[in-house]
């Protein structure tokens, strides 16, 4: 009988309590300028994605552009109404005189936490709820992830929570209404500070708090460890809550410090030893990974020591948007990445240039290693941008050989003839470059990546083609670029299956429009190869020699996987080689004799690409691809006429094919995967998300919080 009258009582006690909250114009004016402020913000995001949606944005997403950042809008606005609603407890009535009201209450513990708990969520939840009918009705309309829909409710509702308590241990240990605010969002602000402070340092990640684990949930996926430590923080919570009602419930007036200090210290040790225990293992919160980052990436991200900064050289506030979007998703695993926006015109050294314009760009700083990507982006912004941090931090161990000893081009003497220039590029670029005579070092490195033959002049020694042979063997990636009567050794013309063309290519339309030289051949024309990618303007080779594809000893002894051969670059069909240098008059006016029956009037091969499988091979390649480059002409990279056209962009296109960079497998699945990118248009939901939830419901709510005053002040005016 006792305990089935407590429960009348708590339940009596409780009605009492709402009906008197319900009542407090402070509390019926938060939760209206909450709904007011979620119904605006809903509207603009809406009107906002109908206008990407109709200039067919590529990987818009409903839930990114809407939904995620409305469910941050929603836990602040949550925390400020119980802060709000919480202070109407204690401080209110210790204002009134009338705290023995609480004290004399006929409730233990936990019954008094849960009274008061459960009574301030009834207000404070009343955000969330209205987020809850709102994203509702927009999947009704789209085609969301409602599994992480569902997770970013679950995450969102025990975020509430946990901040909830701390405002309300505050509320009990204040005798203040506005004192008590003043605590509780100076307390809130210095919680969200503090945890990002800890996400920020690597060393205090064990400390997190929630909003890790919220941004990284919302991002379709969950650490283990970060929602075992939301349990201890809301555990923790909940002890120092109980603390201050035994304050209430005996009329101490104790401090809370030496606990809350005596608290932290044990936390602070479990958490640690959590993160020591549990893997840092992440699970997914979604069905579709729009969103996620693949653990690859997370690690890679992680790892980095570096600082990264990110300039982002683009026009459209939409542009700019989407790059910090991606970026905030990227500061989830690593904080000091950092963003700036600047004009076309700074950025020229770096940036192509199409029909006098300079495009957009991103360029990435790693360290002291840098690099660009053009905009817009091929895959999702955060996929696009950490595959080029990664790329950029693995160029540290893609050493580049250029080999010496036959009388070859070096990249470091300063004549015409050398690479000086393209060697600063590499440098520049993040990839280490180094020479090596294969007359004194009669081996390979391991951690060569790539060997480059550039001109050789001087007869090769057998000991010394064993060396490169075995290194083909081995899956070494290998670029050839050749010169007339060079010295390349036929057997590894016939290794690879690509020999040279007598003579040196002729091109007359090239010289009749404007070169100073037919032997200057003009190459305009492209396939679309990756070598290829960026080059929207001509390409000069002075001096260079047709290739043919010929049959392979590789091939035909069967013991190597066969080579796939891939024409890159061609001459247009009027260029020649031309074998037999005679001129028709004297050597000043550049003219060529053609003979027919010596040489070929055609379009000739002049950039060959190898390329083969060596999965099942027995190789020490750690790439399950090998890739040859040969073409026909050295000097186009050469200081003299690097700068010519866009031949500095084909050189490090060259380098970037060759050294195989290949994202990592998971990043092959986000194809098809944006399933929500776009809302039935309708004028229901015109309606709904313009007017009705944007105005009716909290303006019909102030017109009923309105009636009920002048009903109550009616009544006791009366009485």
């Amino acid at each position: 009988m006792n305990s089935l009258s407590d429960n009348k009582n708590h339940q009596a006690i409780d009605k009492i309590l709402l009906k008197q909250f319900w009542r407090k114009p402070s509390i019926q004016l938060v939760i209206i300028f909450s709904l007011l402020a979620i119904g605006i913000f809903t509207s603009l995001s809406y009107s906002n994605f109908l206008h990407l949606q109709a200039q067919n944005i590529d990987k818009l997403s409903v839930f990114n552009e809407i939904l995620k950042p409305l469910s941050g809008m929603v836990l602040l606005l949550s925390l400020i109404t119980g802060i709000v609603t919480a202070s109407q407890l204690l401080p209110y009535f210790f204002s009134k005189g009338q705290q023995s009201i609480l004290q004399q209450m006929s409730l233990n513990k936990l019954q008094f936490f849960v009274l008061i708990t459960k009574l301030n969520l009834k207000f404070i939840l009343i955000p969330f709820f209205y987020f809850l009918m709102i994203s509702l009705f927009i999947a009704y309309n789209s085609d969301l992830d409602l599994f992480l829909l569902l997770t970013t409710y679950g995450f969102l509702l025990l975020g509430i929570l946990l901040y909830t308590l701390p405002i309300l241990t505050i509320s009990l240990n204040s005798k203040n209404v506005i004192s008590s605010m003043l605590i509780s969002f100076f307390a809130i602000i210095l919680m969200v500070s503090l945890d990002q402070v800890f996400m920020r340092y690597e060393h205090f990640n064990f400390l997190t708090v929630f909003n890790k684990l919220f941004l990284s949930a919302r991002e379709g996926s969950a650490s283990l460890q970060e929602i075992a430590h939301l349990i201890i923080w809301l555990l923790f919570a909940i002890y120092i809550m109980f603390n201050a009602i035994e304050n209430v419930r005996n009329g101490k007036n104790q401090s809370a410090i030496k606990s809350l200090f005596i608290g932290l210290v044990v936390v602070a040790i479990i958490l640690k030893t959590i993160t020591m225990i549990i893997p840092d293992h992440n699970i997914s919160t979604s069905i579709i990974s729009n969103n996620q980052l693949p653990k690859y990436y997370q690690n890679q991200l992680k790892n980095i020591s570096s600082s990264v900064e990110i300039t982002a050289v683009v026009d459209r506030e939409e542009s700019k948007d989407e790059i910090i979007k991606a970026i905030s998703r990227l500061k989830i695993f690593k904080q000091d990445i950092s963003v700036k926006f600047s004009n076309r015109q700074a950025f020229t050294d770096i940036s192509k240039e199409r029909n006098g314009q300079v495009e957009e760009f991103i360029s990435i700083k790693v360290g002291n290693k840098q690099q660009a990507i053009g905009y817009p982006f091929a895959n999702s912004a955060h996929i696009s941008i950490v595959r080029l941090i990664d790329h950029i931090e693995s160029k540290s161990d893609q050493w580049i050989t250029f080999i010496q000893g036959h009388d070859e081009v070096s990249v470091f003497s300063k004549s015409g003839r050398s690479f000086s220039k393209f060697y600063a590029q590499l440098k520049s670029l993040g990839f280490p470059v180094v020479e090596q005579n294969l007359r004194t070092q009669k081996f390979i490195s391991n951690n060569t990546k790539l060997v480059v033959i550039a001109d050789s002049k001087q007869e090769w020694l057998d000991d010394e083609v064993e060396v490169l042979i075995q290194y083909l063997n081995d899956g070494g990636n290998l670029l050839i670029m050749r010169e007339t009567m060079d010295k390349i050794p036929e057997v590894l013309e016939s290794y690879l299956g690509v020999s040279a063309q007598e003579g040196t290519l002729i091109d007359e339309k090239g010289f009749s429009s404007g070169t100073p030289h037919p032997a200057i051949l003009i190459v305009n024309q492209f396939n679309q190869h990756s070598i290829n990618q960026g080059i929207d303007s001509l390409l000069a080779f002075p001096w260079s020699i047709g290739l043919n594809i010929v049959d392979s000893t590789a091939e035909k002894n069967g013991k190597q996987a066969l080579w796939k051969s891939e024409t890159i670059l061609t001459s247009h069909q009027l260029v020649w080689n031309e074998i037999e240098s005679s001129k028709k008059a004297s050597s000043n006016k550049n003219e060529f004799i053609f003979d027919p029956l010596e040489e070929k009037r055609k379009s000739h091969s002049l950039l060959i690409a190898l390329e083969r499988n060596l999965a099942s091979a027995n190789t020490t390649n750690t790439h399950a691809t090998q890739r040859v480059l040969v073409i026909g002409d050295t000097s186009f990279i050469s200081d003299t006429a690097i700068n010519n056209y866009a031949n500095l962009q084909l050189g490090i296109n060259m380098v970037n094919w060759l050294l195989s960079y290949q994202p990592h497998s998971a990043v092959e699945q986000l194809g098809n995967q944006y399933q929500d990118n776009y809302i039935r248009i309708s004028a229901m939901t015109h309606f709904m998300l313009n007017w009705f939830f944007t105005l009716i419901i909290p303006l019909s709510l102030l017109m009923f919080f309105l009636y009920r005053g002048i009903k109550q002040r009616n009544w006791e005016t009366k009485t």
